[in-house]
């Protein structure tokens, strides 16, 4: 964790540069890889060629980004860094916003842990969070084998039941 989920309208696909703008806020997180280890981070976006903004005419465009983590930080810590992604979108969008009509958000999400499962093991990769310099989320280091694994902390699933059916 954290996730990071981009949403684009198709009509500002083209002037959002949206591989480096995954890049760009991925990078935001790395840069606070002490409270966000890297091997954590996930990015991804999702093209919306099915939308409505406003009143409907086909020139409004929008990017809401959803930053996901689990619950826990405080406020003090989780403001500044949605505040720095949102200064970094706004950044990354300011030549587009100009020109043409768009909406920019982003949305924090801070969801219970409790039905979260994860396993991962991305984090070998990255040196300890102490010491993780810039360019972390490019350093590239052999993933672990399967003699390095560790067991999973998460409880085998259970046996698939019939469903309850009433009579």
């Amino acid at each position: 964790m954290p996730h990071i989920v981009i949403e684009y309208t198709a009509n500002v696909e083209a002037d959002a540069r949206i591989t480096e703008l995954m890049r760009v806020l991925s990078d935001v997180l790395i840069r606070h890889a002490d409270i966000f280890p890297p091997g954590g981070i996930r990015t991804r976006a999702i093209r919306l060629d099915r939308y409505c903004m406003a009143d409907g005419a086909e020139d409004g465009a929008f990017i809401h980004v959803a930053f996901r983590i689990k619950a826990g930080r405080p406020k003090a810590v989780t403001g500044p860094i949605c505040a720095e992604l949102f200064a970094a979108l706004r950044a990354h969008m300011a030549d587009v916003f100009a020109r043409r009509y768009l909406g920019l958000t982003l949305e924090l999400t801070e969801f219970d842990t409790h039905g979260f499962h994860v396993e991962n093991n991305m984090h070998a990769r990255f040196v300890s969070s102490e010491s993780v310099p810039a360019d972390a989320g490019r350093q590239r280091r052999r993933p672990p084998s399967r003699r390095d694994a560790r067991p999973s902390r998460q409880p085998p699933l259970p046996e698939p039941q019939e469903p309850h059916r009433r009579a």
